[in-house]
């Protein structure tokens, strides 16, 4: 994205456009952030399982995905 230094004056239908073109270059939102959390638990546990190669460590899986899962929450509420 490129940022704007300073602008001095800007009319209203340039700052409409202005902002049109700072939205459109924004990052997308991430998808797992509008998962309820428990979804988001249940498929990160599922992905260490799946690398595990299915080892028969079920809950220690769910376990270090609830971990992972509750700690991003946390973060980016207190960011």
């Amino acid at each position: 994205m490129c940022p704007v230094r300073s602008v001095t004056y800007v009319s209203g239908r340039s700052f409409n456009k202005l902002q049109f073109w700072l939205r459109a270059r924004a990052p997308p939102p991430d998808p797992q952030e509008k998962l309820p959390t428990e979804e988001r638990i249940r498929r990160r546990a599922n992905d260490l399982y799946e690398q595990r190669g299915r080892a028969d460590d079920q809950l220690d899986d769910w376990l270090e995905a609830e971990h992972e899962v509750l700690e991003d929450v946390v973060t980016k509420k207190t960011a």
